[in-house]
């Protein structure tokens, strides 16, 4: 029993701390402990000090189902769940929760993120006290990564927790302790009392634990070719012959973390490199690294995230093997460069080396010279047979149509900018190659600009191919709706009850939306409840609307509101999705 409640607290706290300090807040105060959705909202909030960033129960309940679907998924049919007060699903209690109160205590204490310190009063009052190191400014976002270490300390440290339970007033995590029942079968004997405490390794065993790294050590640095086998998450995803292929594309699933490259040593697998799998906000984040052997042996990888719509591969990792043969070119190409550039000129016109400060050797030069010759000839032919294919005349009715299709064009060229490497993607990147249109389809559509009016860019700059459609829409970008308290509380309403379902990604840079939500140009939103709404895409066309009068009434406040856009919304999209 003991052995189960700390890997459950093990997995709870390894599921929250790779999102934020939210998901821990609602790990430990639903999961772990019995405090109601709005107890937990209190501490969270209590955390965070900053009211503009609070959830509403949708959202903490929404978030609530997720943990516990991981949670089951880990521990399978060893615990097991019924409806509670509101029908709300929990794990069946264990009534003998009180009794391991300072196993947990221990397992949290050391499941605390380490090299973290408390940062909380000793006296702390919520309406008296202001906790800088746990507020944010908003501005630098990565300036918020230590804030966040600091509120996860903050809730997973046992006084720290007990302080912040303290200050607003609800019983102690003591007295809410519940943890789930296993079901088990026999009852073995209870752990040693010196479960944290272990004995120091024996001589003997120091050193078999160091033959073994040292058996492992030398296999990896001398590793050259040969099969190798890659994992993700301990489970075998594929086998890779870098002397056979180039690279290799595995899928990772939203819950990955860790991929870990092995070679093959009789009947032994030796561990040889690894990629930790990051997350940003969005899910899994893109990123590129490089792992280094002894030898100078490589291996890089580079993941890329896919789209929302694929609800079981989250992202693409691309893994690369190249040996210090391969990088041998790479290397000849530099001194070969530093050579050229300290040919001299003699008096009687003769061109000679110095070959005193020859870097390289001269069979390793010469070989390097005669690679180049190569790749250059390769180069040219190449670019010989491309340019042959792309002289070939077109009809004269495609060329006729497509001048055009690009005189009608509404996209604008614009100016010259320099994108920083971060922003820079392949989608990005494809999006903003510009799209014809046929002439004829576009007198179709109406004008929404006045004479002499240029057309509204819907999102910076950038071009974007338009959606042409609400069903072909995936990620959305709210615009700010008014500036009365009814206008800016359906516009977080409307975000919030997008973001709770999985038709719609809400985006919170506009130039990486499809379609953006504004008001319409003819009306306005007030606060006697008549709404006005319209969906336009990149090019500036209205996909979708919404207004009050088409239900018949005004809205008496902005949740009502909210409710009715996005139901009508999603029944749009769904009709159009199957129109297509």
């Amino acid at each position: 029993m003991e052995d189960l409640i700390i890997r459950f607290v093990k997995h709870l706290i390894r599921i929250t701390t790779k999102h934020n300090s939210f998901y821990v807040t609602l790990g430990l105060c639903r999961l772990l402990y019995n405090y109601t959705t709005s107890e937990t909202a209190e501490i969270y909030n209590l955390v965070l000090q900053d009211p503009l960033r609070m959830r509403d129960d949708h959202y903490y309940r929404s978030r609530k189902k997720l943990l516990m679907e991981e949670m089951k998924t880990r521990f399978g049919n060893l615990i097991r769940t019924e409806r509670g007060f509101r029908r709300a699903e929990r794990f069946q209690p264990d009534k003998a929760s009180g009794v391991f109160v300072g196993l947990v205590k221990d397992c949290l204490l050391r499941f605390t993120p380490w090299q973290s310190t408390c940062v909380l009063p000793r006296e702390l009052d919520p309406k008296r006290n202001v906790v800088s190191p746990l507020m944010f400014d908003g501005g630098d976002p990565d300036a918020e990564h230590e804030i966040e270490l600091n509120r996860i300390h903050s809730l997973t440290h046992p006084t720290c927790f007990e302080r912040l339970t303290a200050a607003l007033g609800l019983d102690p995590p003591d007295q809410r302790l519940e943890l789930p029942q296993f079901f088990v079968s026999g009852g073995g004997p209870r752990a040693a009392a010196t479960r944290f405490n272990p004995t120091e390794l024996s001589e003997g065993e120091l050193n078999a634990i160091k033959q073994h790294l040292d058996k492992h050590s030398a296999h990896r640095n001398s590793y050259s070719n040969g099969r190798l086998i890659c994992l993700i998450d301990q489970a075998r995803a594929s086998v890779f012959e870098p002397g056979a292929e180039a690279n290799i594309s595995l899928d990772l699933e939203a819950d990955s973390e860790l991929l870990e490259i092995r070679s093959v040593l009789a009947e032994d697998e030796i561990p040889v490199a690894v990629c930790p799998i990051a997350y940003d906000k969005s899910g899994i984040a893109r990123a590129t690294s490089l792992a280094v052997l002894e030898r100078g042996q490589r291996f890089s990888f580079e993941i890329k995230p896919r789209s929302f719509e694929d609800t079981t591969v989250a992202a693409e990792i691309s893994i690369s093997y190249q040996s210090p043969r391969q990088r041998v070119l790479f290397g000849l190409l530099p001194n070969f460069a530093v050579w050229i550039g300290r040919l001299r000129t003699l008096p009687d016109g003769r061109v000679s080396a110095l070959t005193a400060d020859l870097p390289v050797r001269p069979r390793r030069l010469v070989l390097g010279l005669a690679m180049l010759l190569v790749a250059i000839f390769a180069a040219g032919w190449w670019g010989y047979v491309h340019l042959k294919r792309s002289q070939v005349p077109e009809p004269l009715l495609t060329q006729n149509h497509e001048a055009k299709a690009k005189q009608d064009s509404p996209f604008v060229s614009p100016p010259a900018t320099v994108q920083s490497q971060s922003s820079e993607t392949p989608r990005n990147a494809q999006r903003r190659q510009p799209q014809t249109e046929d002439a004829e389809s576009r007198k179709l559509q109406p004008d929404t600009t006045g004479p002499g009016e240029p057309a509204e860019e819907t999102r910076g700059s950038r071009l974007r191919s338009p959606a042409t459609s609400l069903g072909s829409a995936k990620r959305v970008y709210v615009d700010p709706l008014g500036d009365d308290d009814f206008s800016r509380q359906l516009r977080e309403l409307l975000i919030a009850k997008l973001k709770s379902g999985n038709r719609f990604m809400v985006v919170t840079n506009r130039d990486e939306a499809d379609a953006v939500f504004k008001p319409s140009a003819s009306r306005t939103l007030n606060e006697s409840g008549s709404i006005a709404l319209e969906l336009v895409d990149a090019s500036g066309q209205t996909i979708w609307s919404f207004t009050s009068d088409k239900h018949g009434r005004k809205f008496s406040s902005a949740a009502e509101a909210s409710e009715k856009i996005v139901q009508a919304l999603l029944i749009g999209a769904d009709r159009d999705g199957r129109k297509h």
